[in-house]
């Protein structure tokens, strides 16, 4: 139906296109920019041969996909602070005071209008033919059809961030993450819940559900110790924090950095400790997982049926994007101006510096919105208006582009071209491939 229909792209908020990619993208060219009224606080959406954007001024925006033609655009008089999502036969919108419009594709026509409690500032999920939206008072179920209620689940603190579903596997359950300090995961089809975590800050962007491998992992391939060169290992006496620049020195790679408490609870966030194997489940290594990150600086990974700990990884900076995650890395964007690289199995950063390992890769600027992966290429934009190309396999910059203001939203991808949008509210389609004829 679409290449990238909502945030992040699918229901698990993978931040992943891999189907379709033939070879890998190339830097990017401008292929048009368009302007919007009022601010854009999330990524734009496709469907066919339509990018779709709502903006803080409560407008609807169609445009063609090939040459930034407006085809159409729908006012609603409501701030819009979330991303859209694109059904088979609807554009779903929601405003920030909960109202849900149902638009035909084509033509911006209303179908249908609902409404949810709360505010609405994050962005909604469709898994299954069902929508989920986070908001102040909880998270809500709608029918995407015809936005007839199924359920709402109260929480303590308001919904932030997309929910993510694994509702291809045996556990069909949706994870939220709430502004004071949880995570949890509820039952899709009633709202009840599992089981909840505590994190140390409001969960940034939303969880990143990732389903378990088919296979084994080669134990020998996370190996503590294999992926990077720990302080752990040497003698701290001898290295000097200013010999590597790019270093984070001992502080945070000291194995006798402190436990976090969370509300009495006492989580400890030890880069070298194993993940957790519950009675039951698959093998370490293997079984769905998810991922959050938070702006009290802490990455977590949580066993998605049990919500038990995988690993902690703590920075002292907040995280500023929700994790995209790989088979083998887990990037995460922070406010220290690096894009955080660790392993997905132990939370263990797998750059190598000269004598210490390295925080990840340094910015331009700070990423302010959730890297996207295109084959192996990861693009992400930033605060300073640089987009980049960075390979996922070997982490570093392939390529880069400047734009003329800050990346507020995006990216969305499709096989030929990215968009995203800057904070002079304009939506840039950049292209490594000729879309003009609409090759797809």
């Amino acid at each position: 139906m679409s290449d990238w229909n909502q945030f992040r792209h699918d229901h698990e908020n993978s931040g992943r296109l891999t189907g379709s990619i033939d070879e890998e993208p190339e830097r990017p060219e401008p292929t048009w920019d368009a302007g919007v009224d009022g601010s854009v606080d999330a990524p734009p959406v496709l469907d066919r041969d339509t990018v779709y954007v709502g903006s803080s001024a409560g407008t609807v925006y169609a445009f063609d996909r090939y040459d930034g033609r407006r085809r159409w655009r729908f006012e609603t008089e409501l701030t819009l602070a979330s991303s859209l999502v694109v059904t088979d036969d609807s554009l779903l919108v929601v405003a920030t005071d909960g109202t849900v419009f149902a638009l035909e594709p084509e033509t911006g026509t209303l179908r249908w209008q609902g409404t949810v409690s709360g505010r609405v500032e994050s962005p909604p999920t469709l898994s299954r033919g069902v929508l989920f939206i986070g908001h102040g008072e909880g998270v809500s179920a709608l029918e995407a059809t015809t936005g007839e209620p199924l359920w709402t689940h109260e929480t303590e603190a308001g919904v932030v961030g997309a929910p993510a579903t694994l509702a291809g596997t045996d556990f069909e359950h949706v994870y939220v993450g709430t502004s004071r300090n949880r995570v949890g995961a509820l039952e899709a089809e009633t709202g009840e819940e599992v089981w909840a975590a505590p994190t140390k800050g409001s969960v940034v962007g939303g969880p990143t559900a990732v389903p378990g491998t088919e296979a084994p992992r080669d134990a020998g391939a996370a190996r503590i110790g294999d992926d990077r060169i720990g302080v752990a290992d040497r003698d701290p006496s001898a290295l000097d924090p200013s010999d590597d620049p790019k270093s984070d020195g001992p502080e945070i790679d000291s194995p006798t950095e402190s436990g976090l408490e969370f509300g009495g609870t006492d989580i400890e966030p030890d880069e070298r400790t194993e993940p957790l194997a519950v009675e039951g489940d698959i093998d370490a290594g293997e079984g769905d997982r998810v991922y959050v990150a938070d702006d009290g600086g802490l990455l977590l990974a949580l066993n998605a049926r049990t919500g038990q700990s995988w690993f902690t990884y703590q920075i002292s900076d907040p995280f500023t994007t929700a994790p995209t995650v790989t088979d083998d890395s887990v990037f995460v964007g922070a406010a220290d101006g690096y894009l955080h690289v660790t392993d997905t199995m132990f939370g263990k950063r797998k750059l190598r510096g000269w004598l210490f390992s390295k925080k990840g890769v340094n910015l331009d600027g700070i990423a302010r919105a959730e890297p996207a992966l295109v084959g192996d290429t990861l693009c992400l934009g930033d605060s300073s208006g640089s987009l980049y190309g960075i390979d996922a396999d070997d982490p570093d910059f392939g390529w880069h582009y400047p734009l003329e203001a800050g990346v507020s939203s995006g990216p969305a991808i499709s096989d030929g071209s990215l968009y995203v949008v800057t904070d002079d509210t304009r939506l840039h389609c950049l292209s490594w491939r000729d879309e003009t004829s609409g090759w797809d």
